[in-house]
């Protein structure tokens, strides 16, 4: 069954000599007839390969074999090439001819095609602005090879479904991309790359580049021809970070380096001081160079799953601050300078070793979110009255054996997790302030039965109101 809204794309598949590649379902023709009513119209295309093209306002819908002879391919501004392996499809190997009409083109999504050169024909699309190019560079392929002695039908068969193989590869992968004017996006991960494409060098008014999932070892320097840039991921590698590759990128605004074998940051990460968002999570890291006085529009640090033992004082140097991560470490207490990051909106330490919350917490006024879960807290130890901001406060995990009955004074909480600690009452008498409460999680504690859990009037109360609760 298919069930079709006006406002999901959908996926249809057209069976092929009246079969669906062991599809589990066909579709029914009632939904062709419910596509022609969708606001955007979404046309789709199946060899062994599914194709899907947006044709805007079109509401007309094609067999996927007229799409060589339309003459509105350019309208088309999306086309999208899933591939069908689990159902017996094939690796598509190299674009289609059609595909270089479609002049309004602007985004492509080649995942799993098994193409690792793009034409210079590409060139001729002038508003492509996206390219998806994941998961393309495991295996390499090749068209199969018809026997000369097997029957007609057989070769037939062979040739009309234009059947390949997977051919596993040792040998390093090489992209090839052509000089695209106008190409914004660039997204490359999961492709097995040990090495940065020079290419890509080429892409002058490229801004956002992602080569997450690779085997790179090296920060890729040439990376300073492309002036342009805002965004970078080079998560999920193998980096070892060096001064001397770091090049600068004077409109960078977003860096993941998360998940690699990053056992120092150099100074020259000073370069790059126009970052708003630095992720350097899952490394080996246990501090961080004095150099971050200068990063004046640094917002939001990720350090989780880490070697630190205290928050490194490099970061309050950052004073525009609004999220700090050092999730998965070994912190024990907060230092002082903590209170200098008067921006600061979402503080995530949790799954640390924090005994206490310190005093000077309270003087955050701007705080929206803590994130306090699994440590070893016994109280929370401040006044959380005095944090009038505060959305979401997740204390979970812990060695808590009182309510915090400072809670119910916050006027804007949304969302309370105090389970799986050791709080055996819950306060009678009093009642949340906050009308925008949503989630309250009190499982795992000390209360009696769920039964008469229910049959209190504070949760009585919660329930009629929508809230979600779990106890």
């Amino acid at each position: 069954m298919c069930s079709l809204t006006t406002d999901s794309l959908v996926l249809i598949v057209f069976p092929i000599k009246g079969c669906c590649l062991r599809m589990r379902a066909k579709l029914q023709p009632a939904c062709i007839f419910k596509l022609a009513a969708m606001k955007n119209f979404t046309f789709y295309l199946l060899f062994s390969f599914v194709c899907v093209a947006s044709f805007g306002q079109n509401r007309m819908v094609y067999h996927y074999k007229k799409i060589a002879q339309s003459t509105r391919k350019d309208t088309v501004t999306r086309v999208i090439f899933c591939p069908l392996m689990h159902l017996g499809g094939a690796p598509l190997g190299e674009l289609p001819k059609w595909i270089f009409e479609c002049k309004n083109l602007e985004e492509l999504y080649l995942s799993g095609s098994g193409i690792f050169r793009l034409p210079r024909k590409l060139k001729r699309l002038k508003k492509l602005r996206l390219i998806e190019h994941e998961h393309n560079g495991k295996k390499r392929w090749r068209k199969v090879r018809i026997p000369r002695k097997r029957d007609s039908l057989y070769r037939k068969k062979l040739a009309q479904e234009r059947e390949l193989e997977w051919l596993a590869s040792d040998s390093p992968i090489r992209f090839w991309f052509p000089r695209l004017k106008n190409l914004r996006t660039l997204r490359l991960s999961g492709n097995g790359l040990s090495e940065f494409p020079r290419t890509i060098r080429k892409l002058k008014k490229l801004e956002s580049l992602d080569m997450e999932s690779n085997q790179l070892a090296v920060f890729p320097k040439k990376l300073k021809k492309n002036r342009r840039l805002r965004s970078l991921n080079l998560g999920d590698n193998s980096l070892e970070l060096r001064g001397k590759d770091i090049p600068k990128l004077c409109c960078l605004k977003t860096l993941c380096l998360n998940g690699n074998k990053i056992y120092s940051v150099p100074k020259e990460i000073s370069r790059l001081q126009t970052l708003k968002v630095l992720n350097l999570g899952k490394n080996h890291l246990s501090e961080l160079p004095e150099v971050f006085a200068g990063f004046d529009s640094l917002e939001y640090i990720v350090l989780y799953d880490n070697l630190f033992k205290e928050i490194p004082p490099a970061v309050f140097q950052a004073r525009s601050l609004k999220q700090l991560d050092i999730y998965y470490n070994q912190l024990a207490e907060f230092p002082a300078r903590l209170q200098e990051l008067k921006q600061l909106k979402t503080l995530y330490v949790a799954h640390n070793c924090l005994i206490a919350l310190p005093k000077f917490l309270e003087e955050m006024k701007m705080l929206e979110k803590l994130y306090i879960q699994d440590n070893k807290l016994v109280a929370l130890g401040i006044d959380l009255k005095k944090l009038p901001r505060l959305k979401v406060l997740h204390a979970h995990m812990n060695y808590l054996t009182e309510f915090p009955e400072d809670v119910f004074e916050l006027e804007v909480l949304e969302d309370l997790n105090l389970s799986n600690n050791q709080i055996e009452e819950l306060p009678e008498a009093r009642r949340f302030k906050s009308q925008r409460l949503q989630l309250l999680y009190l499982g795992e504690n000390g209360f009696t039965k769920r039964g008469e859990m229910k049959e209190k009037p504070l949760i009585r109360e919660l329930e009629a109101k929508g809230v979600v609760l779990n106890y």
